[in-house]
């Protein structure tokens, strides 16, 4: 979280494109929506920063169950210390719709049948974050910076399209941005933490013990537990702006089109009134807050987290 006056630099996030709104219903007590279990048990498909995220069709709770019924311990403590952890991670064998829920995990509804799942936990939800912006109580305007791979970034980073139409296309095809500022009325940099059922200590007991395959397996690069969702920021009245080299603004009077719909990130946008050179700056058509970005945490105990 930044005041007006100061950016924030994200050097382990990945740029949230198309954005996602960020309109989870809240739970009931003792559940969670499996649409929020979801996004924070899926891993990324990448791992490293100034890529655009995509999740992964892997679980992190399921690697790090296959991790722990491989790994082994050296010393009778650590021995101890796995099973407990693989108890924690088993799955309860109670009924979720009778049963009390085991510490470390929640129910949540899929398909209408009711589900036992490892708990996440989030340091805000939807609704309350948006209240507590409405209301004033969180009022803190500020600006972040993601830079841009100069050789991978997406073609639909800024496009237009026809109101009725779903299909787009790039507002210039000969635009390459170096970077993109993100401004917001309000910020939120909503944590995802694991629940009891994970336990870092024993990836950092074993890690020095695994066989090389074992341990690029699960730590190499886009491993099985290589890195995870560790938080994501939500922005409320969003301005974007793209920099880049040889950017004029001008092309923004020369379209031919002007009733097509503008979408810079995937938030419907319009051209702000005043433009600076080198750059294009944008405004939300509409204030939802949207997830722009996600930090990403190095799993690999090995080496220092980013």
């Amino acid at each position: 979280r930044t005041d007006k006056s100061s950016a924030t630099v994200l050097p382990s996030a990945q740029l949230v494109m198309p954005t996602i709104a960020w309109d989870w219903p809240p739970a009931s007590i003792g559940m969670m929506t499996n649409n929020s279990f979801e996004f924070a048990d899926g891993m990324p498909a990448s791992c490293q920063s100034e890529v655009i995220y995509q999740p992964s069709a892997d679980s992190f709770t399921d690697n790090y169950r296959s991790f722990l019924a491989l790994v082994k311990g050296s010393n009778q403590a650590l021995t101890r210390m796995i099973r407990q952890a693989r108890r924690k991670i088993a799955v309860p064998a109670g009924n979720p719709a009778n049963d009390p829920t085991p510490p470390g995990w929640t129910i949540a509804k899929i398909n209408g049948l009711i589900r036992w799942r490892p708990v996440w936990n989030f340091s805000d939800t939807a609704h309350d974050w948006l209240q507590k912006v409405q209301s004033g109580r969180i009022n803190n305007p500020g600006t972040i910076i993601i830079k841009l791979d100069n050789q991978n970034q997406p073609s639909d980073l800024l496009v237009t399209k026809k109101s009725a139409s779903s299909r787009s296309e790039p507002l210039n095809s000969k635009l390459n941005f170096t970077q993109v500022v993100i401004e917001a009325k309000s910020w939120g940099q909503i944590s995802i933490n694991p629940g009891s059922w994970y336990d870092s200590a024993i990836l950092s007991l074993t890690a020095g013990e695994l066989s090389p395959e074992l341990h690029n397996t699960y730590f190499g690069h886009n491993g099985l537990l290589s890195c995870r969702l560790a938080s994501f920021y939500v922005a409320y009245q969003i301005k974007v702006t793209f920099h880049g080299h040889g950017i004029d603004p001008a092309i923004l009077n020369s379209r031919n089109d002007n009733s097509n719909q503008i979408l810079a990130l995937g938030v419907p946008v319009k051209p702000s009134v005043q433009q600076h050179a080198g750059s294009l700056q944008f405004e939300a058509v509409v204030p939802d807050p949207a997830m722009v970005a996600v930090g990403i945490e190095n799993m690999n105990p090995m080496t220092d987290a980013s």
